[in-house]
């Protein structure tokens, strides 16, 4: 190759070391762009292990309430609304209750709605308690053919042929639900009803999958008495009120002529619970639900028919 000369100087090593210095500059910025990427990849990595680490200790800690709680409720006596065990009196109408900065929520199954025995009419009245009067009939009818057995429509719902028509990617149990979430595959039931919100409860915690036969006043929420007793929200009002006075032996005789007590006692408690454990200062969502069957005389105490944690909403 020839090189020119000019004044002793040589122009195609000037051209040279022109190149070669936008290269470099090239090759260290690409390598700092990827410095910076490797150390934000760190740092992700270090946040994600450091929320999974904080899930899983937050989990031990309920899990050892939840263990205090079930103790409780196995070697506690019952009376209208809590358990006592010495100087604890642990509620079991959903009442918050605080243990070691953990709040504790543990409602009686037999003060739920239970789905093993479905009556339309009262699903629908609860729904028009809760202020959903335009869909409450719809509703309760699309229920009544998701568990019913048979593929009769009723008015207002929908059979498997209904769900085919329209495209729908699941088809009626027509069996039992088997949990509450699954109401949310039933057309109709949003997440908004699912729920509920800072004005009114949700059917997650009004209803079980299941249930105990039998209905207890005690520690049941206010706002599903006057459907499921199907009395006047009026004389519903002043059960609460009697209820709140403690005034048992006065609801007694309200409910006496009421033909879903005739051979129940109004106030028995049930031996299924629902638990909700939510430690203080945790987002929401960050709690858990859990639901146990109480099972005294059996080789394993306690049952676990339902675990859910993190809470978080279903939608």
């Amino acid at each position: 190759m020839s090189l020119k000369h000019f004044n002793g100087v040589c122009y195609q090593g000037r051209r040279e070391r022109g190149f070669v210095l936008p290269l470099a500059l090239i090759v260290l910025a690409l390598l700092t762009v990827l410095s910076l990427g490797l150390s934000q990849m760190a740092r992700d990595g270090v946040r994600t292990v450091s929320a999974q680490k904080q899930i899983a200790e937050r989990e031990v800690r309920l899990r050892s309430a939840a263990q205090w709680v079930i103790y409780q409720l196995l070697t506690g006596d019952y009376g209208m609304q809590t358990v006592s065990n010495g100087d604890i009196s642990l509620p079991i109408n959903g009442e918050p209750f605080l243990y070691k900065g953990i709040e504790v929520r543990v409602q009686d199954a037999a003060g739920l709605l239970g789905l093993a025995f479905y009556h339309q009419q009262t699903f629908q009245r609860l729904l028009e308690n809760l202020g959903y009067q335009q869909v409450a009939a719809t509703l309760s009818a699309r229920l009544e053919d998701w568990i019913d057995s048979d593929q009769r429509i009723t008015h207002g719902g929908g059979e498997m042929s209904d769900y085919l028509a329209k495209g729908l990617p699941m088809i009626p149990r027509n069996a039992p639900i088997r949990t509450i979430d699954e109401l949310l595959d039933v057309p109709g039931f949003t997440p908004e009803i699912f729920n509920g919100g800072p004005d009114r409860p949700g059917l997650r915690d009004l209803l079980m999958a299941g249930g105990e036969g039998y209905f207890n006043l005690a520690t049941a929420p206010a706002v599903l008495i006057a459907p499921v007793l199907n009395i006047s929200s009026i004389r519903a009002a002043r059960m609460v009120a009697l209820r709140n006075a403690r005034q048992w032996d006065k609801i007694r005789q309200m409910t006496g002529s009421n033909p879903l007590f005739q051979d129940v006692d109004p106030f028995r408690h049930g031996y299924r619970f629902r638990i909700h454990l939510h430690e203080a200062g945790s987002e929401a969502g960050a709690g858990l639900r859990m639901e146990v069957k109480l099972q005294p005389a059996g080789r394993v105490p306690y049952g676990i028919m339902l675990w859910q944690y993190p809470d978080h909403e279903r939608g």
